[in-house]
């Protein structure tokens, strides 16, 4: 199977690293074997995908999952025809995702005005007039950090917006009629949990590291290494980190550097 259908990073270079040492081992039933489809006993090897999934025509690049952020088509797609069944909103395609927890991001941006409005009307003047009063050294070390506060105050509105209004990294669901589930049945009918006729959880061998891959069935796909389904928005996240309740939107791949800015700018 080709890494690149279930997982597409925004670095291709990470993307054929990963096609060329990673490999479906086994499903749960069997522990993982990183030795591959050598046919130990801690395997199940009747467990084994053994040819690929049936290609199917869809906003995803397969019939399980695709793995991406929104600049790319498959999921701008899949914003664009309105199949997004997630609690964000997503607009222009996916480019801005807003939240499901508008209240919180407005008192946080409200927040953040009383602060900027604060330090332009009082702090910043009161510094000004402070410095004119010293001389030296002094006088030098507090006229920087006047300017470094007023650096500092654009940017942390543009990171709040950039974190808040991301896409933080939403997984594309599988669309109803795709039947991934169906698709792995008719390849193995033992890849799926009789108790709950969903597919199993299965091992991929990750850069010779045996990982664990669950099956989301709200999103009926194969949940990339590190992603998680964020119960608040609703939607499988790339790399999730966590669910912010101040800016009211997961922190994930999508938008993981731009919340570290904005703290350091923040602090």
């Amino acid at each position: 199977m080709d890494i690149s259908d279930y997982l597409r990073f925004s670095d291709p270079r990470l993307v054929e690293k990963l096609r060329q040492n990673t490999e479906v081992v086994g499903y749960e039933g069997g522990a993982p074997s990183t030795a591959g489809y050598s046919g130990e006993a801690s395997l199940d090897a009747s467990l084994l995908q053994t040819k690929p999934l049936k290609k199917r025509k869809s906003w995803l690049p397969s019939g399980l999952h695709a793995f991406s952020r929104s600049k790319n088509e498959c999921v701008r797609e899949y914003f664009r025809k309105g199949n997004y069944k997630g609690k964000c909103t997503p607009l222009f395609d996916g480019r801005v995702v807003i939240g499901p927890q508008r209240l919180a991001v407005s008192l946080s941006m409200l927040v953040l005005l009383l602060m900027s409005l604060k330090m332009a009307l009082h702090i910043c003047p009161r510094l000004v007039d402070s410095v004119e009063e010293l001389g030296g050294a002094v006088h030098v070390a507090m006229f920087f950090t006047d300017l470094l506060d007023y650096f500092l105050l654009p940017l942390s509105w543009i990171f709040f917006f950039l974190t808040a209004f991301s896409d933080p990294g939403i997984i594309p669901r599988s669309k109803p009629e795709d039947h991934p589930e169906e698709a792995i049945a008719e390849i193995r009918p033992q890849q799926l949990d009789p108790r709950t006729g969903m597919p199993r959880p299965r091992y991929l061998l990750l850069n010779g590291v045996a990982v664990k891959q669950k099956w989301c069935r709200t999103c009926r796909i194969y949940r990339p290494p590190r992603s998680h389904h964020c119960s608040v928005c609703d939607d499988c996240v790339t790399r999730f980190d966590h669910h912010c309740a101040v800016l009211g939107t997961c922190v994930g791949l999508g938008n993981y550097r731009y919340f570290l800015c904005l703290i350091v700018t923040l602090g």
